[in-house]
């Protein structure tokens, strides 16, 4: 069973960090710009990172205020793994 709100395992076994949404209600994350739906202009949306080592991409689950507003997905490489401990 999974503690509220989240809805997978991916949304707990993540990585993590934070963005501000623009004016233009976009979030840029490593030169990756993603559109935003859900959050207002100037909110933190927090991401949750899911790479996936054998595909190469990983999976971006947005969230604001308790909420998934969107999934995105990412090349490994241009998330840069790196800069996660």
């Amino acid at each position: 069973m999974l503690p509220t709100p989240y809805l997978s395992s991916k949304d707990i076994f993540a990585l993590r960090d934070q963005r501000t949404v623009n004016p233009y209600r976009k979030i840029s994350f490593n030169k990756l710009i993603f559109p935003i739906s859900g959050a207002p202009i100037r909110e933190k949306v927090d991401l949750r990172i899911v790479p996936d080592m054998r595909s190469g991409m990983a999976e971006i689950r947005l969230w604001y205020k308790d909420s998934l507003i969107g999934i995105q997905s990412a090349k490994n490489e241009d998330i840069n793994l790196m800069n996660f401990k």
